[in-house]
């Protein structure tokens, strides 16, 4: 195993732990114990914050990786300055990996949301098709769905990535592969939903380029990340200008307006 997916690897099970000792301490593994309600079982209980969990981290290392490869990485030496060699094709490669992964993730969530919300088992006689009814005529799962459609056409142009013209389509799709998790994170229960979801997509943005791209020049290695030509702190500082001036202006324009992001 190369040391970018061993890396990769560790954070997954950091990423994990954190998840189930937070929703553990919350009460969140808990069964519901009320009587009259359904409950949807263990695996629901679980699997939920954990595919979840897996899901976000597998968006916000996809957004990193292409970010970065499209706007600060160099060629491998000798090669076309639009090439995708060297460690841009490293980057690629990974991302390719974990759109994989977020795509899969959301057709995961599809059936544990609609356990999750319906207090059905997983193993429910007809489970399936009433989640995939769920899926193509509720709100909720359609917000899914598309999110596994635009995960698997961000996997898809990363396969085809020749050029640097391609990585930026591969980049954009990607953070266009955000605005279903903006529908359905915690923002759009608000009573001002239009604003506070619209804010919350670009807050995502933020994060994905900021936490996503530093966390992916951890991946691909310190000492390969150049931006054009120059010193790996380049590289690092228009991750975190960039990414940190959107979520500043996200957040700041939330509070003024009483909008939550």
């Amino acid at each position: 195993m190369t040391r970018a997916g061993t890396r990769l690897l560790a954070f997954a099970g950091w990423w994990v732990a954190v998840t189930l000792l937070v929703a553990w301490a919350t009460g969140a593994l808990a069964p519901l114990g009320i009587a009259g309600l359904p409950e949807p079982g263990p695996v629901t209980r679980i699997g939920l914050p954990v595919v979840q969990a897996l899901r976000d981290m597998a968006a916000l290392l996809t957004v990193g990786l292409l970010v970065v490869a499209a706007t600060c990485l160099a060629p491998e030496p000798g090669s076309s300055e639009r090439s995708v060699t060297g460690v841009r094709r490293r980057a690629v490669q990974l991302a390719q990996g974990l759109a994989a992964a977020w795509l899969s993730g959301n057709l995961v969530l599809i059936g544990l949301v609609y356990s999750d919300a319906s207090g059905s088992r997983l193993d429910a006689p007809g489970f399936w098709e009433q989640a995939a009814f769920f899926a193509t005529s509720y709100e909720l799962g359609q917000y899914l769905l598309w999110g596994a459609v635009l995960a698997a056409a961000v996997a898809a142009t990363c396969a085809l990535a020749s050029s640097v013209a391609f990585l930026g389509v591969a980049a954009l799709l990607s953070l266009a592969g955000l605005w279903p998790m903006a529908l359905t994170g915690h923002a759009a229960g608000t009573l001002q939903h239009i604003d506070a979801v619209n804010l919350q997509m670009f807050h995502l943005v933020g994060i994905g380029v900021w936490a996503g791209g530093l966390l992916a020049l951890v991946l691909l290695g310190m000492a390969s990340a150049k931006a054009g030509g120059a010193g790996k702190f380049k590289a690092i500082v228009r991750i975190v200008f960039w990414g940190a001036a959107a979520m500043l202006v996200t957040g700041l324009i939330g509070a003024a307006f009483g909008t939550v992001v």
